[in-house]
């Protein structure tokens, strides 16, 4: 039976427990700001530990997407599920479960996918609920679109702002390569820049590096990253999961630019003031990743005319955001979340 439990936190709008003993159905969805629209953002479904863990996911991803969705131009606000895949046995019959749940929060919260739901899943859930977007276009190519577009706005920031056209002889190192990430990987090795990639999956790096061995611009590290954190390169690009430059790896960080498609991949906001006192030139994650939640904005509108011109105005605001971290030696971060509050808070 399907259970719904409100979760008291402050700062977020709502937080509801739900659950169904009879699919196996154990997650979380947040809203966390809808003052531009109804909380849109992604289920991940993940083997969590424990509750208080889906927790901390659900209310770190739901906030990023209020700021994503604000400063992208969506008139969407932040929203985010999460899915314990633990003790499921039949993910199609739990996902049923979960639309029902969707429901019953009165499109207040649109669903798309993150990581574990597949284009089928979404497809499945479609079938039960509206209030789901991103099943017919695939977002991961938009995101790839919109994190190239930052690296480029970074690297001209760093030349003073002469336009960075193109990568070609850019040494780039990439950390995951899922959807996005070897998407992005294969739009670099079109511009002809120095690549090395990585992923947690040895039998990924060995099936990418057999495809691309007539790429002489890239090469491919063990499936661990410890290396790629230490290696001097122009741009390190974060791809997988988040909290990867914290107080455990940024002493190691030898480059110039960060920026990928990970979500939340500073350990905090004080993390974003080091790399600009350090001189390290950050794209904000929730922007250069915005591509995605741009085209499923746009399909839920049912309107994608404009979404090519809408992805390439990353670039400028990364650029914007970026030169002004560096000008004030105010960490991006911390600048990019005034231009998202200064939306999504005047509504």
């Amino acid at each position: 039976m399907l259970n719904l439990t409100d979760i008291n936190v402050n700062d977020y709008e709502r937080v509801v427990r739900i659950e169904d003993d009879t699919t196996g159905l154990d997650g979380i969805i947040a809203l966390h700001n809808t003052n531009l629209g109804p909380g849109l953002g992604g289920t991940r479904y993940w083997n969590y530990g424990s509750e208080a863990d889906m927790l901390t996911d659900v209310l770190r991803l739901s906030r990023g997407m209020t700021y994503k969705n604000a400063i992208c131009g969506n008139d969407f606000g932040g929203g985010k599920g999460v899915l314990n895949a633990t003790n499921v046995t039949d993910k199609n019959e739990m996902l049923k479960s979960y639309a029902e749940a969707i429901n019953q929060l009165n499109g207040t919260y649109i669903s798309a996918g993150d990581v574990g739901i597949s284009t089928e899943d979404l497809v499945l859930i479609s079938q039960h609920t509206d209030h789901v977007g991103g099943y017919t276009i695939d977002s991961s190519a938009p995101t790839a679109e919109g994190v190239y577009h930052s690296i480029r706005a970074a690297l001209s920031v760093m030349h003073d702002g002469a336009d960075q056209a193109t990568l070609r002889g850019v040494s780039i190192g990439i950390v995951g390569l899922g959807k996005v990430g070897s998407k992005l990987l294969m739009l670099a090795l079109a511009d002809r820049a120095i690549v090395t990639a990585t992923d947690a999956s040895r039998d990924t790096v060995r099936g990418m590096h057999v495809e691309l061995r007539k790429h002489p611009g890239c090469r491919f590290n063990s499936a661990r990253d410890d290396n790629l954190i230490k290696q001097r390169q122009l741009v390190y690009s974060p791809c997988a999961l988040g909290n990867m430059i914290n107080d455990d790896t940024k002493e190691h960080f030898r480059t110039a630019v960060i920026c990928g498609a990970a979500n939340n991949q500073l350990q905090d906001d004080d993390t974003s003031q080091w790399l600009v006192d350090n001189k390290i030139l950050y794209v904000p994650d929730y922007l250069a990743n915005s591509g995605g939640v741009i085209g499923i904005a746009d399909e839920i509108a049912n309107d994608i005319s404009n979404t090519p011109a809408r992805i390439g105005e990353i670039y400028q605001k990364a650029y914007d955001i970026v030169a002004e971290s560096w000008e004030s030696k105010v960490g991006a971060q911390l600048v990019a979340n005034s231009v998202a509050e200064a939306r999504f808070t005047s509504n």
